[in-house]
């Protein structure tokens, strides 16, 4: 630590920091890992060919420098198992916070939505409506329905019958009614006797005159 941090105190790291320092850590330990591995496949083929020469002791030499890389290789391959299981706590517990918010967040958008659409509330305004339509339709059969004159009591039924009748018979021609002789007047009927009389007795004359 320098003298700096000492004096004024190490600034604490962000999460981004921290998780960038991680996987620099784990990135480097992967390629010293793959160096031992290099080592260790060495020493083994190393130890094969002292076998083959017929050198015993040298391949004891290289099967232990094979032990020990492969130890180095166990060890660091646990040191990046370690890390990456820490890491990957770190994550989740990071996507666990911000789905915690973002539940948080939809219960209180839920707990909003649920008060401007409450059953109860939507209830109690559909009977509210249906009140008020049944009120509205009331005053439309109250507006429409005939003033009262005090004639409502007197029967037309007969009244409507001859108006029916009336109706029925519109458009049909009556029969036409003969016309009458007129009457002569007495005057007429005496002088028409007198004629009818000279004339009976000029007919009588003159039959005796042919005698």
């Amino acid at each position: 630590m320098s003298f700096k941090d000492k004096l004024f105190g190490k600034k604490p790291k962000t999460k981004d920091q921290a998780i960038s320092e991680i996987r620099a850590t784990i990135n480097s330990l992967i390629v010293k890992s793959k160096r031992y591995e290099q080592q260790a496949a060495r020493a083994r083929e190393t130890a094969k060919a002292y076998l083959k020469a017929g050198n015993r002791k040298g391949a004891e030499l290289a099967l232990r420098r094979y032990h020990f890389y492969l130890g180095a290789l166990n060890r660091y391959a646990g040191f990046i198992e370690n890390l990456e299981a820490r890491l990957f706590a770190i994550e989740q517990a990071h996507d666990i916070v911000q789905v915690k918010e973002s539940v948080e967040a939809a219960g209180k958008l839920m707990e909003s939505a649920m008060k401007l659409a409450s059953s109860d509330d939507i209830m109690e305004m559909t009977v509210r409506h249906e009140q008020m339509m049944e009120e509205i339709d009331r005053s439309g059969e109250l507006l429409s329905s005939p003033l009262s004159t005090g004639m409502e009591g007197i029967d037309v039924s007969a009244e409507l019958d001859r108006l029916e009748a009336e109706i029925a018979l519109e458009g049909v021609k009556e029969p036409e009614v003969p016309s009458e002789t007129p009457v002569p007047e007495k005057s007429q009927l005496l002088e028409e006797l007198e004629k009818a009389r000279r004339e009976l007795d000029e007919e009588e004359e003159k039959t005796g005159e042919k005698e």
